[in-house]
């Protein structure tokens, strides 16, 4: 019984240990990922920036920081954008990038009703496994027991093996990116990957019309946003990018608008409002129903741009 149990001992130490040694081999994996935004907007440290921009895919594939910088005097500027990200993957983001030590005096922050209503406009509302290595931040932490809940987070942080076997699939792509080397040359576009070329199809992929509310998750983070960049003397300008037109005049879409307006009003903020931009009438210049191809992209720079240097401090 006493060999029993002391072979059962010692095969428990050898499997915490080889967790742990999976444990620190995906986290060195996930953050020498060049293939996620993440890794590349936390590498900059110490850097002043003119501006930037801050939302989901619609500021990551349709905002064109090379050109805004030329347009508007050679300005030093950063697209903080990222593919799913709701407001509260938004504040995790500008969190930490503020906590490397960097400054920002105009930030561009996207909002619509995805933003809004990220229950409805995302697969997850937080992509959890993109902040594993942050975990231990208190601030981190609490977006963590908000986002996934108190239990999960506990066994996240103290069993952090299971993180990895929850989110299986991606860690593998981390870990066969760290030797293949794949990155993307985001420091070439200041953080944009604008994609798609004109389509000549005049059909669209559709996206699913949904009942969007002004949802308490979307405001709790959108005012988290606004404080933490008003904390750090950064002037705030609001702005909706354009949609295919067919979304832009449902009920509950005028109603976050209207919302936003309000909100704008309310603190002294310029809201932009693209939505129904010339570039909105025309398939061909959509990759689907929310995002603008290349040349969509272009013609709505040529459009926000003068609009926008009007706003910047």
């Amino acid at each position: 019984m006493k060999k029993f149990l002391a072979k059962s001992f010692l095969f428990a130490i050898i499997t915490i240990i080889g967790f742990q040694f999976i444990g620190t081999f995906f986290n060195l994996a996930s953050k020498k990922n060049g293939e996620e935004k993440i890794n590349w907007i936390l590498s900059k440290k110490d850097q002043k920036y003119d501006f930037a921009f801050l939302g989901n895919s619609r500021v990551l594939t349709m905002v064109d920081v090379n050109y805004l910088q030329n347009s508007w005097g050679e300005l030093k500027g950063i697209n903080l954008g990222s593919t799913g990200s709701s407001f509260a993957e938004n504040y995790a983001t500008l969190y930490e990038f503020y906590k490397n030590k960097n400054n920002i005096d105009n930030l561009f922050l996207q909002i619509d009703e995805k933003s809004l209503d990220p229950q409805k406009g995302f697969i997850r509302s937080f992509q959890e496994q993109l902040f594993f290595n942050f975990m231990g931040d208190a601030e981190i932490d609490k977006i963590y027991i908000d986002q996934s809940g108190n239990n999960k987070f506990l066994l996240w942080k103290y069993a952090p093996f299971t993180r990895y076997a929850e989110f299986n699939e991606p860690y593998k792509n981390y870990a066969l990116s760290m030797f293949l080397h794949k990155k993307i040359d985001y420091d070439s576009t200041f953080g944009s990957q604008i994609t798609g070329e004109i389509n000549s199809q005049q059909k669209l992929p559709k996206r699913v019309i949904k009942n969007w509310q002004v949802s308490e998750i979307g405001v709790k983070y959108f005012e988290k946003i606004i404080k933490l960049a008003e904390e750090h003397n950064t002037n705030i300008i609001l702005y909706t990018a354009p949609y295919y037109k067919k979304h832009n005049n449902e009920q509950p879409i005028n109603s976050i608008e209207k919302y936003i307006q309000n909100i704008a009003l309310k603190n002294s903020f310029t809201f932009l409002n693209f939505r129904r931009s010339k570039v909105s009438e025309d398939t061909q210049y959509f990759n689907d129903e929310e995002h603008l191809n290349k040349v969509g992209t272009a013609l709505f720079m040529t459009e926000f741009a003068p609009e926008a240097e009007r706003t910047l401090r």
